[in-house]
C-alpha cells in the first residue's frame, strides 16, 4: 500500500492549487488527479476509507515524493492527530497568506459556488460565523461544501493551527512558506519545496496561474461556455469552428463582472482583530509578518 510521504495542508486561497500543479509536473513527484481528498477531515464529501485513499496513489511506484493537497487539514484541529497516527514521518508543507486577504478570498470563493456556497454578504457572514460554528445543525447541512469553508475569520487565525503541526511533527518535517513570497518568485519557492522533498532542485515547472477566481453574472452561462455540450458541437457542424470560438469568447467577456471589494472599515476591523495572532505567529516561525497588517 502506497501512502503519501508529504502533504500540502493549507492555508486555503494561498496558492496551494498552483503549488499542487507545479509539483505534479516534477518527474520524481506523484500527486493524484484529485486535489482536496480531505481524507484526514471528518466530512462525508471527502475520501472516507484508507483503502480508497491508498487507491489515489496506486500509480506512484518509482516516485521519490508522493503527496496530496487538502487545505482543510491545517484548520481542522483533529486532522493533525489522524495524520500523525497513519503517517508519523510525513513531511508537511504550509503556505500562509495575509489573514485579511485570505478570509475575504475564501468568502469570494464560496460565494461563487452558488447554491452549495455562500449566500450572505461578507460582513453578514462574519457576523454569522460564531453562531454557525456553534450550531451542529449548520455543520450537518454542509454536505456539498465542508463546513470549515464557511468560517472565514477563524480560518485565518494561523498561530494555533501552525503550532499544532510544529508540536506534532517538529520543525524538521514542517516547511512554511509565505504566499506573498511565492507569488513574487514561484520558481524559488518550488525549488525550496523540491529540496525539502529530496527531489531534484534543477527541474523548472511551467509557471501558470491556477484557481484564479473569476466573477461572472450568470453561473449557468459560464458552465455552458466552459464545458462541452451538444449545443456547441452542433453549432460547430453548421458554421466555421473559428466563428464559434469567437462567439464563446465574446459571451465569456460579456458575462464577466467586477469582483466585490473589501470595504475599508471592514479591512481596518479585521486588521485590528488579527494583529495579536499575527504577532504570535511571527515569533513562532521567526518571520516579520507586520506587512500583513498594513491597510490596503
Amino acid at each position: 500500500m502506497t501512502l503519501p510521504n508529504f502533504l500540502i495542508v493549507g492555508a486555503a486561497k494561498s496558492g496551494t492549487t498552483s503549488l499542487y500543479h507545479y509539483l505534479k509536473q516534477h518527474p520524481e513527484v506523484f500527486m493524484p488527479e484529485r486535489k482536496e481528498p480531505h481524507f484526514f477531515v471528518d466530512w462525508e464529501g471527502g475520501v472516507r476509507t484508507l483503502g480508497e485513499y491508498a487507491s489515489l496513489f496506486s500509480d506512484a511506484e518509482g516516485c521519490a515524493a508522493v503527496g496530496e493537497a487538502s487545505t482543510g487539514y491545517l484548520y481542522d484541529p483533529e486532522a493533525v492527530e489522524r495524520i500523525k497516527r497513519i503517517l508519523p514521518q510525513v513531511r508537511i508543507i504550509i503556505i500562509l497568506r495575509s489573514p485579511v486577504e485570505m478570509c475575504f478570498a475564501l468568502w469570494r470563493h464560496m460565494r461563487r459556488l452558488g447554491k452549495r456556497g455562500e449566500r450572505l454578504s461578507f460582513e453578514a457572514a462574519l457576523n454569522a460565523e460564531p453562531k454557525r460554528m456553534s450550531d451542529p445543525q449548520f455543520r450537518a447541512r454542509c454536505t456539498e461544501s465542508w463546513h470549515g469553508n464557511f468560517y472565514y475569520f477563524h480560518r485565518a487565525l494561523y498561530y494555533a493551527q501552525v503550532k499544532r503541526y510544529l508540536d506534532a511533527f517538529g520543525q524538521a518535517l514542517v516547511q512554511i512558506h509565505i504566499f506573498e513570497d511565492f507569488k513574487q518568485d514561484p520558481l524559488k519557492t518550488c525549488r525550496d519545496v523540491f529540496s525539502f522533498l529530496g527531489v531534484s532542485k534543477d527541474f523548472a515547472p511551467t509557471i501558470s496561474k491556477y484557481n484564479v477566481g473569476a466573477e461572472v453574472r450568470h453561473r449557468g452561462l459560464q458552465k455552458a461556455l466552459t464545458h462541452p455540450s451538444l449545443f456547441w458541437q452542433g453549432l460547430g457542424s453548421t458554421i466555421p469552428e473559428g466563428f464559434v470560438t469567437r462567439i464563446k469568447e465574446f459571451l465569456k467577456r460579456s458575462n464577466r463582472k467586477s469582483p466585490p471589494q473589501l470595504e475599508a472599515k471592514t479591512r481596518n476591523r479585521l486588521v485590528d482583530a488579527y494583529t495579536p495572532d499575527v504577532e504570535f505567529l511571527g515569533r513562532l516561525i521567526g518571520k516579520d509578518l507586520r506587512f500583513w497588517l498594513r491597510e490596503g
